[in-house]
């Protein structure tokens, strides 16, 4: 448009026009998001969305993203609602009831969740609808102690995420599969998904290493299973991916001791 910018849905419709102005701090604020200056990008989002003055499908979902990444789920949940009511959309739902799951309201999320599944299913990279919604009512049944159907769920996250080029995330995933099976008391599958979690390549960020979270399953089966033999070089070989991964001092020194216990297990 000669005067600003018009959103389309996917079948052609237009959804909203958004001036020139608007579009402007919307530029600014995307490339500050690819910086990491959420803050900043923040500010610069609600700017074009003051200037658009009314609610926006795309400006007030940039607004609960931000929101979102920052830990702020409220407000997220607050600007998601405001975009969905221009246009209904799929993969905006999802946001919000990940958000609701990340507030510990599963009973909003998990209906919302599965109005996302029933939609039709269109995978556009890491935000695909679909993976948002089977992981939030993955994790809402998980936190209901609903091991089967976190499982069932989980395996139809991993599904979406193995159909993704270049999705590099997979051993994290078998690592939480692999919990979810050790939390429903069968050891055999966690060790099992466990290891094709080591298998895989290495997933971190911090605070997090996929290959130490899985080992750390199958470590905890085999103490359950009283086999500390096995379980001693597993646990020290975790200690040695914790420390050169940049946990924390505290979680070091907290895992050697277990490793200590274990060895100490071990030689009785």
């Amino acid at each position: 448009m000669q005067n600003g910018w018009a959103i389309e849905s996917p079948n052609g419709e237009i959804v909203e026009n958004i001036s020139l102005s608007a579009w402007d701090n919307k530029t600014k604020a995307d490339a500050l998001l690819d910086t990491g200056n959420f803050e900043e990008a923040l500010a610069m989002y609600k700017r074009a969305l003051n200037i658009h003055g009314k609610p926006s499908y795309l400006l007030d979902w940039d607004v609960g993203f931000i929101y979102e990444m920052l830990g702020q789920f409220k407000p997220a949940i607050d600007h998601y609602t405001r975009s969905l009511e221009v246009y209904d959309d799929n993969g905006i739902r999802a946001d919000r009831a990940y958000a609701y799951m990340n507030l510990g309201l599963c009973h909003q999320a998990k209906p919302e969740a599965e109005m996302v599944l029933k939609g039709q299913e269109v995978i556009t990279g890491l935000d695909s609808a679909h993976r948002t919604g089977h992981l939030t009512l993955a994790m809402c049944y998980q936190s209901e102690g609903n091991w089967r159907n976190a499982i069932h769920h989980t395996n139809k996250y991993i599904g979406v995420n193995r159909s993704i080029e270049g999705y590099e995330g997979i051993g994290s995933d078998l690592f939480y599969l692999g919990t979810l099976h050790a939390a429903n008391d069968d050891c055999a599958e966690a060790k099992r998904i466990s290891e094709d979690a080591l298998a895989a390549p290495v997933y971190e960020e911090p605070g997090h290493n996929s290959h130490a979270g899985a080992l750390m399953t199958i470590i905890t089966c085999l103490t359950e299973e009283e086999n500390f033999a096995e379980a001693l070089p597993l646990a020290e070989r975790r200690l040695a991916i914790v420390t050169e991964s940049g946990y924390t001092t505290q979680r070091i020194e907290r895992f050697k001791e277990t490793v200590e216990q274990i060895r100490q297990l071990s030689n009785s």
